[in-house]
């Protein structure tokens, strides 16, 4: 089924595909997915003449009439061939989802531990909808922009996790997101619940992968939910195709003394949109947020964050970072939101960029809220090159320039991973990072 994105209206696509989507008889599922595409309807996809999208131009991945993937049943691995690339040395339990459908055969989900439910939504949808209603779009924003309202009006498929109270899993959740182009232009759009009961503690790694043999556009929604005491380590890893479009969205409602850690880290893609949006809804909630954004040739990346305090005696902490080269641009826009009446809020947000070309471009701008009056935030950025006087230092301890600005680059970047806590996983990010920047380890 294709749809040109860019001037077509993808809703008639919607209904020729009545009897492939899940939950088609259940009247607040249906709703849902009505909502969505008279969102879509009103709003549109952003242009550069919306304030929050002025510096990201979707068009070189709007411009092509999309496969709509991730309907219908999930074809069998033995009948279309995947490979799902691998973390050395990570040990996970692992859910893959394949063209925007969960993929059985592929993953690892059969002895879960007790406590903890993992597979694919549709099979929530179908087995146990009053479980997954009270959560669908509980954590998104009463406005989004298009893309958002697109994944709403097409939610069908994705990761369903959820950990009951107490339950701490020993090994992370993996769930691996694959696509194959294969010159057809998928689009695909998972949408993934997380809700973590009282007490419970988990880490979660998110992978999106693809190749290079064409156009594709992932548009991916992740909502995750904290009870009570929680404490949820999330990374998300984006490795996408060379033409692929990635847009994000990450939305977190937290309650009290819960504690999330945050990590997004960008090395490929040809544009990527993260937006991530964290509500600190009970006293004592606290979030980290890591990010890092490793641009060449003519990569985009885009990170929109904003943490709500909504309460008193919450804490955040915040530090994305940008290495760019060729005329790769990055955009940081962070909000910290501090309500009225969230009193003793402690705060702090840092962006840093490294540009090692002329023609790289960062657009930076962080931004404070404050409705209260005894609170402890602060915030700031910065953009620049490499410290001439640390390169000469390096120098004369008889490091060849090049290696000297290589080493500075790569320690530079290292530092906003530190975040990640499976150790296989980081030195899986530091790999990446390294033979992108052409440094052999």
């Amino acid at each position: 089924m294709g749809v040109k994105l860019n001037t077509d209206n993808p809703i008639e696509s919607f209904e020729a595909l009545a009897a492939d989507r899940v939950g088609r008889d259940l009247e607040w599922l249906e709703s849902y997915r009505a909502r969505g595409q008279e969102q879509f309807r009103s709003v549109g996809l952003p242009t550069l003449r919306n304030e929050d999208w002025k510096y990201t131009d979707v068009r070189p991945i709007t411009r092509h009439d999309y496969r709509l993937a991730g309907y219908g049943d999930a074809a069998p691995a033995d009948e279309k061939p995947v490979t799902v690339p691998s973390v050395e040395g990570l040990d996970a339990i692992r859910l893959v989802v394949v063209d925007g459908r969960v993929n059985r055969a592929l993953s690892d989900i059969d002895a879960l531990p007790d406590g903890v439910t993992l597979g694919a939504l549709t099979d929530a949808i179908r087995d146990e909808p009053e479980a997954v209603k009270p959560w669908l779009g509980a954590a998104l924003p009463e406005s989004g922009h298009g893309f958002s309202a697109l994944n709403d009006a097409f939610v069908n498929d994705g990761a369903w996790l959820r950990v009951a109270d107490g339950v701490a899993l020993e090994r992370p959740i993996e769930i691996v997101f694959v696509v194959n182009a294969d010159g057809q232009a998928p689009l695909v759009q998972p949408r993934n619940l997380v809700v973590a009961g009282e007490g419970a503690k988990v880490e979660v790694i998110e992978r999106y992968c693809g190749d290079d043999a064409g156009p594709y556009l992932s548009n991916v929604i992740t909502e995750m939910f904290l009870a009570p005491r929680a404490e949820i380590q999330f990374t998300r890893l984006q490795e996408e195709g060379a033409r692929a479009g990635h847009v994000g969205g990450l939305f977190v409602r937290q309650r009290a003394d819960s504690r999330c850690t945050l990590n997004t880290v960008s090395l490929d893609g040809l544009v990527v949109r993260n937006d991530l949006r964290v509500f600190l809804d009970e006293p004592g909630a606290e979030c980290h947020l890591n990010g890092l954004a490793l641009g060449t040739s003519r990569q985009h990346v885009d990170n929109h964050t904003t943490v709500e305090h909504r309460v008193e005696h919450c804490t955040s902490r915040e530090l994305y970072k940008s290495v760019l080269d060729g005329r790769a641009r990055s955009v940081f826009h962070g909000r910290i939101i501090v309500h009225e009446g969230a009193q003793k809020t402690d705060s702090e947000q840092r962006n840093e960029n490294l540009l090692l070309s002329r023609d790289a471009e960062v657009d930076t701008k962080p931004q404070l809220e404050i409705y209260a009056d005894d609170v402890k935030c602060s915030h700031g950025a910065t953009v620049g090159q490499l410290d001439e006087d640390a390169v000469f230092y390096l120098r004369s301890r008889g490091v060849s320039e090049t290696e000297a600005r290589a080493l500075l680059t790569i320690a530079f970047a290292d530092s906003a991973v530190l975040g990640i806590g499976d150790e296989a996983l980081r030195a899986h990010v530091d790999r990446r990072i390294r033979d992108k920047l052409n440094r052999e380890t």
